[in-house]
């Protein structure tokens, strides 16, 4: 038996329904809109996947949970479809998406990237100097991740040019400018003064040369995947 405040919700359901386990709702939204009527409130979400949704203090009350152990995800992830075979990786339109993330076939691909800063690199003020020129294609989508600065810690910042011949890379602002005021530290008899070295650099098409890798051509706004 389900008490009269228990509302279910199913991707094949219907919003004009009354949210029952024979007739739910078929997006969550509605389903909140319902449970906000008045008092505690259970909505069970049916096997299927559905897209965030927005919580307010009117849902302190309301609990959501997979109905009967089945598998419910909320993803903020699209379908990408139209993919073709270019110069030897699938391409596809991305539109207006902008992710670290895509999965392939339900396994989840890694982003294409390099261990490490090439050459002999050194930090300033607005980015880092190198002694390699970087051959990268499309320096403004790279992004540079710096792992452990502090324990358990991993940062992120973009990239906004590469200038010099190459040989210097000019970060994105605020992102770089907050990274220098946050990250300093004393420890141990050791200082550091901002970020550091990134200890790994992503999203180049340069970088996509290992299978099951993917990157976000931002300039072309394409999809790139190595299968």
């Amino acid at each position: 038996m389900y008490a009269i405040n228990d509302i279910f919700v199913s991707p094949t359901g219907d919003d004009d329904a009354p949210g029952t386990l024979d007739r739910p709702f078929a997006t969550i939204p509605r389903a909140l809109e319902a449970a906000r009527k008045g008092g505690e409130a259970v909505i069970h979400l049916r096997a299927g996947s559905y897209p965030p949704f927005e919580l307010t203090d009117q849902d302190r009350d309301l609990t959501l949970q997979p109905h009967d152990q089945e598998e419910a995800v909320i993803s903020g992830g699209r379908t990408i479809t139209g993919w073709t075979w270019e110069d030897g990786v699938w391409a596809a339109d991305a539109g207006d998406l902008d992710t670290r993330g895509l999965h392939v076939d339900g396994r989840r691909a890694e982003r294409a990237g390099i261990e490490g800063f090439p050459g002999d690199a050194t930090q300033t003020v607005t980015g880092y100097v190198t002694s390699e020129p970087l051959t990268w294609e499309n320096p403004a989508g790279v992004e540079f991740v710096y792992r452990g600065v502090y324990p358990w810690t991993e940062a992120r910042c973009p990239v906004a040019a590469v200038t010099a011949g190459g040989t210097e890379v000019v970060m994105a602002q605020p992102a770089f400018g907050w990274a220098l005021d946050l990250y300093n530290s004393a420890w141990d008899g050791q200082t550091q003064s901002g970020p550091g070295l990134p200890t790994r650099i992503e999203n180049d098409p340069s970088f996509l040369t290992e299978p099951g890798t993917f990157v976000l051509d931002r300039s072309r706004r394409r999809l790139l995947y190595r299968g």
